[in-house]
């Protein structure tokens, strides 16, 4: 039987590590036996059936698909009142798979705290990017508490890449007078990301974007939002609601609550291009820029300026009628279009994103006239490129034998090689 089992719920300082053991096939989409997530606070006097929300937020799709059994030792009411309706979510969205496994705790707790309407705080689940940005503006009246998890896109090694991202976060939160904040924690490497998105193949996503990010990112939050009496966290919704498959989605996320704090899946109902928009016409009228960080490719925690995700930023920004460099972007526009080129040959405009590349392209189409010139040439292929048709079998047979042609053109050099090391051994 697959089976997982919570051992201890170790609480040191601002360090919570969580113990479990693992038995069964199930053991394979594990890279160790511990999960450990770090707060900038004390979490000693967070209660075990709080501390180990976040270790269970990480494993609850794991045991679903995987029909195990998870064995915890305690779990917050409010927490747990919630999870048929999160697992109603992943069934809905993915109705083609099953979604089984059993949960046993030895005790539930009631932690919910009563809060004064006046002395209520909320976070945001801060990023930099562009949909939390547009959350953060969305809710700034709410003074909430910026929250940036290290660990989800940058990786617990690059400490140089983190002080940035720390840095740029303290610079945001410094400048809208909020309270800010962090955590860290091993959730994308205690499990075995490659192994399981293997096993949710049929899904047509992977298991980061598809599975985990969404849970596995508010629940980290639990311990913070015990602490500081949060009745909201918020999440920024990643698409409009549509028929894109995403772990962070609403049907999930606003039924993950702990002790009486809830989520909400924020501005769902607005497309991308609507957030850029909002977040351009804020920098016009204060007069000053927020500083994006959108990337995922590149280390250092900074924008490369020229993957799929930081021109899509960029074009979402020109079309606008804005100077992308304004916002934290380094890029010369002469080299856009190369940049663009390379990514159509490569095949590198992920389906799930088309949405968002449409959108773009709707808006260029209506506001020409201000687009700055030096961008205007950058633009030119918006006019006429057909992303239905890029994402077609016919193209993808293109890209096939574009593919091939490169290999063989490359045979000649490659034979070479070959047939030197050949004759020196």
């Amino acid at each position: 039987m697959n089976k997982i089992e919570v051992i201890q719920i170790e609480k040191v300082g601002t360090k919570i590590c969580v113990h479990f053991k693992v038995d069964g096939d199930v053991k394979r989409y594990f890279q160790t036996d511990i999960f450990i997530s770090e707060y900038i606070n004390d979490i000693s006097a967070v209660p075990d059936s709080i501390a180990v929300i976040p270790f269970v937020c990480n494993v609850l799709p794991i045991i679903w698909l995987t029909d195990s059994f998870l064995n915890l030792p305690v779990l917050d009411q409010s927490f747990y009142n919630g999870l048929e309706q999160i697992k109603e979510g992943y069934c809905k969205m993915y109705p083609n798979m099953l979604f089984r496994g059993i949960l046993e705790v030895g005790n539930i707790v009631d932690n919910k705290i009563n809060i004064e309407r006046s002395k209520r705080n909320c976070t945001v689940l801060f990023s930099g990017g562009i949909d939390a940005f547009s959350t953060l503006l969305n809710h700034i009246n709410e003074r909430p508490i910026l929250l940036t998890i290290w660990g989800a896109d940058i990786k617990l090694n690059d400490t140089q890449g983190w002080n940035n991202v720390y840095v740029h976060t303290r610079k945001v939160a410094q400048s809208l007078g909020l309270e800010y904040g962090y955590v860290k924690a091993n959730f994308r490497e205690f499990i075995a990301v490659d192994r399981l998105s293997v096993l949710v193949k049929e899904s047509g996503d992977e298991w980061w974007h598809g599975f985990q990010h969404g849970i596995g990112l508010i629940g980290l939050v639990a311990p913070i939002a015990y602490l500081k009496k949060l009745y909201c966290v918020y999440i920024a919704s990643s698409y409009a609601v549509n028929n894109v498959t995403c772990a962070s989605h609403p049907t999930i996320d606003n039924y993950v609550a702990f002790a009486g704090c809830n989520t909400i899946h924020d501005q769902y109902m607005y497309t991308r291009q609507q957030k850029v928009g909002d977040i351009c016409a804020y920098a016009r009228r204060v007069g000053q820029y927020p500083l994006l960080r959108v990337c995922w490719e590149s280390s250092g925690g900074k924008n490369c300026g020229y993957c799929e995700k930081c021109l899509r930023s960029v074009y979402g920004l020109i079309v606008e009628g804005e100077e992308p460099n304004n916002y934290g972007f380094h890029i010369e526009p002469d080299k856009i279009r190369l940049s663009i080129n390379k990514i159509i040959q490569t095949y590198k405009f992920p389906i799930h994103n088309r949405c968002y590349w449409k959108e773009i392209q709707q808006r260029y189409r209506g506001n020409k006239e201000n687009i700055l010139p030096s961008y205007r040439q950058a633009c030119l292929w918006l006019d006429e490129f057909d992303f239905e048709v890029f994402h077609s079998k016919k193209y993808k047979l293109k890209y096939f034998f574009f593919k091939l042609k490169s290999v063989l053109s490359h045979w000649d050099t490659l034979s070479y090689v070959i047939k030197t090391r050949l004759r020196i051994t």
